[in-house]
C-alpha cells in the first residue's frame, strides 16, 4: 500500500481532523510541550497484522496539520514484524519514540486504522484456512 499517495493522505488527514487530534484539549493541558515518551504497540489478540505503514505516516501528517511540530518521530519495527503475518496476543507491533503530545494525540487514528486493517486480513486468513486444501471444479 502507497502511504504516501494523496488519496490515502486525505483519508489519514480526514480522520486526524475527525478525531481533533490537533486540539487535543486534555492532552495539551497535562503534557509538556518537550515531553517525549515511549510508547510500545501490542497485539491484543492473536491476529494477522495490517496497515503497519500507517504509523509513521500519521504522525507525519499531524506535524503537517498541526504546523508546530519540529521533532520526527523514530518507529521501531521488528524485522520479523511485517503486513500479514500471524501474530499472537501480546506480540510487540511497534515502537514510537516522539514527542508525548504528538502520540497521544494520533494514537487513537493509529489503533483504529491498525484493528480496522488487521481485523480484515484476519478474517481473509480465516476463509482462506477454511477452503485450504479444496479441490476446484473438476
Amino acid at each position: 500500500m502507497d502511504w504516501n499517495s494523496r488519496r490515502v493522505t486525505a483519508i489519514l488527514e480526514a480522520a486526524l481532523q475527525e478525531d481533533r487530534a490537533t486540539s487535543d484539549a486534555t492532552t495539551y493541558a497535562c503534557i509538556d510541550v518537550n515531553q517525549r515518551a515511549s510508547a510500545t504497540i501490542l497485539a491484543k489478540q492473536d491476529c494477522v497484522l495490517s496497515g503497519q505503514g500507517c504509523i509513521a505516516r500519521v504522525l507525519d501528517v499531524f506535524a503537517t496539520l498541526d504546523g508546530t511540530v519540529t521533532s520526527h518521530p523514530e518507529v521501531t519495527m521488528n524485522s520479523e514484524v511485517f503486513d500479514g503475518v500471524r501474530l499472537r496476543k501480546g506480540n510487540s507491533v511497534a515502537v514510537i519514540v516522539h514527542n508525548a503530545r504528538v502520540t497521544l494525540s494520533c494514537e487513537r487514528v493509529i489503533l483504529n486504522i491498525m484493528q480496522r486493517m488487521s481485523g480484515i486480513a484476519t478474517f481473509t486468513r480465516q476463509f482462506v484456512d477454511a477452503v485450504a486444501g479444496a479441490r476446484g471444479p473438476g
